[in-house]
């Protein structure tokens, strides 16, 4: 596998709603990064069919919140979800293959 970009849910810290009241906590925002591995996302023994997860390089602006919940590995990179309908295209190959995972040559 080469790296490639996709669209990736990153956890930060931000406001959100719920029935009309406002708080701050972590929320996930829609964020394109690089991704250097693909791994099936599996609850309860079945393999989801709409998501995976993605080992994602995380910007500078998420690093903090991420480091803090001690989710970063080597410092810049995390496991995020990436939804199939944001990534169609780039996901169609790991989806048809059935492989578990994928790493880059460079994942340790």
């Amino acid at each position: 596998m080469r790296p490639i970009r996709l669209q990736v849910q990153m956890p930060t810290i931000g406001v959100f709603s719920i029935k009309g009241r406002s708080a701050v906590g972590e929320v996930e925002q829609l964020t394109e990064t690089m991704v250097i591995a693909l791994r099936r996302s599996e609850h309860n023994g079945v393999i989801a069919e709409d998501c995976v997860r993605a080992l994602a390089f995380v910007p500078e602006q998420f690093r903090v919140h991420l480091s803090e919940r001690r989710r970063l590995i080597d410092g810049e990179y995390a496991w995020c979800f990436a939804r199939l309908a944001d990534n169609k295209k780039s996901l169609a190959p790991f989806m048809a293959s059935g492989d578990r995972e994928w790493k880059t040559q460079t994942t340790r």
